[in-house]
């Protein structure tokens, strides 16, 4: 199994939680973006295929962008990756 199939499944799985604590949210990858201010990591343990994995949002992971700061490197790489998934 690929690793972005294990994760659309794993995230599948959790939907219902996530929506409850994130509201908002896109995920890709590993990334996960969300306009919620998280100020707590948030764990869970789901079993997918017969496997039990762990899924950490890592509260001290987390990256800011506010749209004002667009010329600062680590915005834009932000920027792109989000509007590449919204275009995708």
């Amino acid at each position: 199994m690929s690793d972005s199939y294990i994760m659309q499944g794993l995230f599948k799985i959790l939907k219902k939680q996530l929506d409850a604590i994130l509201g908002l949210y896109v995920q890709s990858g590993n990334s996960v973006f969300t306009t919620t201010d998280l100020t707590e990591s948030v764990s869970f343990n789901p079993n997918f295929r017969g496997i039990e994995y762990r899924v950490l949002i890592d509260v001290e992971s987390k990256t800011f962008f506010s749209g004002k700061t667009v010329g600062k490197m680590e915005d834009h790489t932000v920027m792109h990756t989000l509007l590449n998934i919204i275009v995708k």
